[in-house]
């Protein structure tokens, strides 16, 4: 709202004029300043050359010693609990739908088998990963040297594999899946 008194425009501010923003000048901008770049390139050297040497430093504190990790993922459970764990036939908890008729015969000797295993060899899970870990770079450079391959066959079986694979999946899960909803509901499944 603009008076005029005396030949000069007077406005009185408003509720939405006093909530209005002054649009920025070109010195009320503010500039991003970022410590790291404005730095020395010697300084943010030797920040980068040293930030290995602080991240190891703050992660020793927690991290287990090579003997605590070995123990850890080597331990077996005893052959007594492992025979209480096979003649086990009936739960606390929900009941298991659709257990194997001879519960006993069938999965005992894979649960007593299959603890000791696992402790035993623990390490190929981490082979494997580690495997994963060089295979992707090194399966780029083969690219970027030797030019691309023809693996349309191969996809075409491998994709075709796991899709089978999922759908059996499904054809043994969703049953128990819709049992368990049918008879315990939502919340319990």
């Amino acid at each position: 709202m603009a008076q005029v008194i005396l030949g000069q425009a007077v406005s009185h501010p408003t509720t939405r004029d006093a909530l209005r923003r002054p649009a920025p000048g070109p010195r009320s901008v503010p500039t991003p300043t970022v410590p790291f770049v404005s730095m020395p390139a010697f300084v943010r050297r030797a920040l980068v050359a040293l930030l290995p040497r602080i991240v190891s430093s703050s992660l020793s504190s927690w991290v287990p010693d090579r003997a605590t990790v070995w123990a850890d993922l080597s331990r077996t459970s005893s052959a007594q609990a492992d025979l209480q764990l096979a003649e086990m036939t009936n739960f606390k908890g929900m009941k298991f739908a659709w257990k194997p008729e001879p519960w006993t015969e069938h999965w005992s000797g894979f649960v007593l088998h299959l603890p000791t295993w696992t402790g035993q060899h623990w390490q190929i899970p981490l082979v494997s990963v580690a495997v994963y870990f060089v295979a992707i770079p090194t399966l780029r450079w083969l690219v970027a040297t030797r030019g691309k391959w023809h693996v349309r066959d191969f996809a075409f079986y491998w994709n075709s594999s796991l899709s089978l694979f999922s759908w059996c999946g499904v054809v043994a899960c969703v049953p128990v899946l819709v049992d368990s909803l049918r008879q315990h509901g939502f919340y319990f499944t």
